[in-house]
């Protein structure tokens, strides 16, 4: 009975705290110095100011058509791994002097970064707040300018390393000192580690702005961050990220945010993380620390960073024939995919890619890969993952993995949900029933092009000519017309023959069926032999 009283209380709060945030701002300047900025009710009211700030740069980041992303600071409340020893260093909170007169712990949380020992014994000069006031009198504050070995500002921007200038996309990241880097030097923070991942995955056309700040704590510290946002003037495209900690006002905000919210906790309470990664709170990390947000982060907004990575003119939602929405943004399943390939990521750039069924995997494919294979630097060749064909996904998956293993060059993949699938192409699972169907292949090659081939710098298409299919023949026309639009070539490899006769899955069935395997052995490899003869 207490505990639901209490829930329903919170919920109360939360409630006044969404009410209350429409009220106008010289509201609230009046209410602040009546409640002489203490107490309960001074905590509620800059709660909902706050969030009022919050509904502010939402608004902004929508009406410029930026993307707004929120992370939320570790807590150590949420953190179930710590262990004895990081829990009482926790609850000494110990002071930036304290924590820079101790040597031993410095030595000792600084291990293997030589660079960020040196900045703590240079007792992290230069690193003052000064307060900025935008056109309208807002007054924030933001890092002084400044320029040693470790740590260098200008003009409120903190210098990220890793960024060379030559991005046009930008990712801004907003927040307090766990984004500007405290006691870390310049290569060790958050949006250089970013800025680092980027460029390792051919992401290097995204600069990486680091904006962080520091110095005020709770609501204040938050709308800080959140008055900077708004006199930070932000284009077309960017990504805004904005680290928040510590408050009420994350539980109300990850509601809103959904998918785009990282509750940085998780990646400290799974009991995998055993070197040190704080310096003297939550907020205050190491480079450790700062890696894994960093790596954690960069995994959840790849298949964003994907999305950005086109052309504006390809930004499209895209419904299927259930009108279920397939943006990047709304769907889980789909961005699990794309962070799956982000695995396979190789070093060249002129990739190209087949999706085929192999029903089963056939000489004539085998032909079609060597062919696509010797045009492009890497292949990759997705099967068809749906299991509505004679042969089941693992079995077909098997037989092109076998079949290919001399090709340095070809990686095989499963198609996921969203190439030739049911979702996507319902009508190649109809073909040998109705060879008379017209199909709709623009779900399905919308999502490779705008989603699957810029992860994998897919700039080829390739599939085999089709004499027999009517369905597979209108795919292929849907391919040459077009993959055109996303700057994706396609090109159709004559099929390969037997004889007098191209080399068919439907024929390999039926002399399968008949059990004439001599015949079969002139029409698929010898793995393919082996694989059937187990079945």
């Amino acid at each position: 009975m207490r505990r639901r009283l209490f829930d329903l209380l919170e919920r109360m709060i939360n409630q006044g705290i969404i009410i209350f945030s429409v009220f106008p701002l010289s509201i609230y300047q009046k209410l602040e110095q009546k409640i002489n900025g203490s107490g309960k009710w001074c905590s509620f009211w800059q709660a909902s100011l706050t969030y009022k700030y919050f509904r502010f740069v939402r608004r902004y980041c929508k009406q410029n058509s930026a993307l707004l992303y929120i992370a939320e600071a570790p807590e150590k409340k949420k953190l179930n791994c710590l262990t004895e020893e990081q829990v009482k260093i926790l609850e000494k909170q110990l002071t930036t002097s304290e924590l820079l007169n101790d040597t031993k712990y410095l030595q000792m949380v600084y291990d293997g970064n030589p660079r960020g020992l040196a900045f703590a014994e240079n007792r992290y000069r230069g690193t003052k707040l000064i307060s900025t006031f935008a056109a309208d009198g807002t007054e924030y504050i933001v890092p002084a300018d400044c320029d040693n070995p470790y740590y260098h500002v200008k003009n409120g921007i903190r210098y990220t390393p890793e960024n060379v200038g030559t991005g046009k996309q930008i990712i801004r990241m907003f927040g307090s000192c766990i984004v500007r880097g405290y006691g870390v030097a310049d290569e060790d923070t958050i949006p250089n580690y970013v800025q680092e991942l980027c460029n390792q995955n051919q992401l290097a056309h995204f600069s990486v702005f680091n904006q962080g700040t520091g110095g005020a704590r709770g609501y204040k510290g938050i709308q800080n961050d959140l008055k900077y946002i708004l006199n930070t003037p932000i284009s077309s495209g960017e990504i805004v990220i904005l680290f928040l900690y510590h408050t009420r006002l994350e539980y109300l905000i990850k509601k809103i945010q959904k998918e785009y919210y990282l509750d940085c906790s998780e990646i400290f309470s799974n009991g995998k993380i055993k070197e040190w990664w704080f310096l003297n709170s939550t907020v205050h990390l190491n480079h450790v620390g700062n890696r894994k947000i960093a790596e954690r982060l960069f995994e959840k907004l790849l298949p964003i960073l994907a999305q950005y990575s086109l052309p504006a003119k390809n930004k499209k939602k895209h419904k299927n024939k259930n009108n279920v929405s397939m943006s990047l943004w709304q769907n889980e399943d789909l961005q699990n995919y794309l962070v799956y390939l982000q695995k396979f990521i190789p070093l060249t750039t002129e990739n190209g890619a087949i999706v085929m069924n192999c029903n089963p995997f056939t000489n004539g494919h085998l032909f079609l890969i060597q062919e696509a294979a010797a045009r492009v630097e890497h292949l990759f060749v997705f099967v068809v993952e749906e299991d509505l064909s004679f042969f089941c996904f693992k079995d077909r998956f098997k037989m092109v993995q076998d079949g290919i293993k001399h090709l340095s060059n070809v990686t095989v993949l499963p198609s996921g949900n969203f190439m030739i699938s049911a979702l996507t192409f319902p009508e190649y699972f109809q073909k040998e029933e109705n060879q008379d169907i017209v199909i709709d292949a623009a779900e399905d090659l919308a999502i490779f092009g705008t989603y699957i081939a810029p992860v994998l710098n897919i700039k080829t298409r390739f599939a085999g000519s089709e004499p027999f299919d009517k369905v597979t023949r209108q795919y292929n026309a849907s391919m040459s017309f077009m993959l055109k639009q996303y700057n994706i070539t396609f090109q159709c490899i004559e099929r390969l023959k037997a004889g007098d006769e191209y080399i068919s899955a439907t024929k390999v069935r039926r002399l399968l069926k008949e059990g004439k395997w001599s015949e079969l052995q002139a029409l698929v490899p010898e793995s393919t032999i082996k694989i059937l003869k187990q079945l």
